[in-house]
């Protein structure tokens, strides 16, 4: 079990997240964003999902609480199927 450090309270952030919580939350910078990918750098960074909140002053809701937003792999599934859909075609 892994816990992580959040870069905003510097309190832990648990590993373990029920089933209402978007902890942990990785927080990904990257440089240069204006040059091609090769040029680019990247540093990861872990966080409270309210701490980012309430950094960003967030008072609505990100589309990212909601409780039927797509996972990752949900999207990547349905690009798959629109693939497949269109090789048919």
């Amino acid at each position: 079990m892994l816990d992580y450090e959040c870069c905003i309270c510097k309190d832990t952030v648990s590993a373990v997240s029920s089933a209402v919580s978007l902890d942990p939350c990785a927080l990904i910078l990257v440089s240069n964003i204006d040059q091609p990918r090769e040029g680019q750098k990247e540093q990861q960074f872990f966080c409270h999902f309210e701490c980012f909140r309430r950094l960003v002053n967030n008072d609505g809701i990100m589309y990212i609480m909601e409780l039927d937003a797509a996972t990752i792999g949900e999207i990547e599934r349905d690009e798959e199927n629109w693939s497949e859909d269109e090789g048919r075609a």
